[in-house]
């Protein structure tokens, strides 16, 4: 399931230079700012004098991936992904020579379930994540 959130900041002779930032993060969390920073995906700088306005537009999915895991057990950023709603099922597909992985598009579980799946459909165990994309578009205007 996925959302759309549009924030439009705007500001006129705020007296100083001020950034704001927009992060993901979960207030709650023990150390936050000390020990815990969140993930940045916006810094916008706002002038001293006259007007500025920064507006964007954030949408949110949810999505299946295959991590690539190497040989020294970190993530490797690139990877196979499937935007996907509650009620699809995708599947999980490997080639060989040379060795491809890919999700098929998304279709509707029949009957509807308030699920979603990935179903394997290799030769091996995968890792396999759920979690949720994040598409945003900037517009700044000064």
């Amino acid at each position: 399931m996925s959302f759309t959130r549009t924030l439009t900041f705007r500001s006129e002779n705020l007296g100083r230079l001020s950034v704001l930032i927009l992060t993901f993060d979960d207030n709650k969390t023990p150390g936050i700012y000390n020990t815990v920073f969140p993930t940045a995906f916006k810094v916008s700088a706002f002038g001293a004098k006259g007007p500025y306005e920064f507006t964007v537009i954030y949408k949110s999915e949810l999505g299946f991936t295959r991590a690539q895991i190497s040989s020294d057990d970190t993530v490797v950023p690139a990877s196979t992904y499937t935007h996907i709603n509650v009620g699809q099922k995708t599947i999980l597909t490997k080639t060989s020579e040379p060795t491809v992985y890919s999700f098929s598009d998304p279709e509707s579980i029949a009957p509807p379930t308030g699920q979603m799946v990935a179903q394997n459909d290799t030769d091996g165990k995968e890792n396999i994540g759920v979690g949720m994309c994040s598409r945003h578009v900037y517009n700044l205007s000064c």
